[in-house]
């Protein structure tokens, strides 16, 4: 049996969805100039 935190796998796919959301529309918001991908080759000037 695991034992840690008590979340149940709903919750916590809810959890990573409101973070997703968060993050992009900070994105949006201040914009990170980032055109895609994860190295910095993608990033608008």
């Amino acid at each position: 049996m695991s034992q840690g935190l008590d979340v149940s796998s709903r919750q916590a796919n809810r959890l990573a969805a409101l973070i997703a959301v968060l993050a992009t529309l900070v994105g949006v918001r201040w914009n990170t100039y980032a055109a895609g991908g994860s190295d910095s080759h993608c990033y608008l000037q």
